[in-house]
């Protein structure tokens, strides 16, 4: 028997877009084998911050963040204008929303707004000041188990104590723990959660709350 036979999907890669791939195929009740040529996975979205850009997205609403797909659209003009690729472009802004809502209500993705992230030519038309941009929720990664060593590591950059990764909302109470008694409890919190795989819930909910 050939693997064409043992599977219904084959997939090359096993970065964001492969596993999506993977994913989905793999909800929809197919036979999927994900090929991986690196011992590790999760491609460069692994070593960038895992960022989608999906204008017009369900969350900037929630976020009180106004958008249109004829705001993106116009923005993507103007950044690579003369209509190239025009048929995917449509493609990508009538589904990209639709396709975040499928991950979620299918696998353990979870994203959220990055509201004071700008588009990456601000100055352009239909650009936004954020909201389109989605990053990950934080996942424990103790729930991956013995699976977890397949993931590639960030970058040295985005970690402390050589293996410790930062939220991008505790980043501002790392800079500011010397002089706030808020960010300082704060970071105290976080980095024992990283010491001794515990977590003071109470400090954080408090510290996070008072901000």
């Amino acid at each position: 028997m050939s693997i064409a036979d043992e599977y219904d999907a084959i997939v090359l890669g096993a970065g964001a877009a492969g596993m999506t791939a993977a994913a989905v195929a793999a909800t929809g009740g197919l036979r999927v084998l994900l090929i991986e040529k690196s011992a590790q996975v999760g491609g460069t979205a692994a070593i960038s911050g895992g960022m989608v850009w999906i204008p017009a997205n369900a969350k900037m609403a929630d976020a009180g963040i106004t958008d249109t797909v004829e705001q993106a659209r116009l923005y993507l003009r103007h950044c690579v204008p003369g209509g190239f690729n025009e048929h995917l472009r449509s493609a990508f802004l009538a589904s990209a929303d639709a396709a975040i809502a499928y991950l979620e209500r299918n696998t353990s993705v979870r994203l959220k707004p990055v509201v004071n992230y700008p588009d990456y030519y601000p100055d352009l038309p239909g650009a936004t000041g954020g909201g389109r941009v989605l990053e990950p929720v934080a996942f424990d990664g103790r729930m991956l188990g013995k699976h977890f060593r397949l993931l590639r590591p960030p970058l040295p950059e985005f970690m402390l104590f050589g293996g410790m990764m930062v939220d991008r909302a505790d980043i501002p109470h790392y800079r500011k723990a010397g002089r706030s008694s808020l960010s300082a409890a704060r970071v105290a919190c976080t980095s024992a959660t990283h010491w001794r795989r515990g977590c003071c819930t109470r400090c954080c909910a408090r510290t996070s709350s008072s901000r």
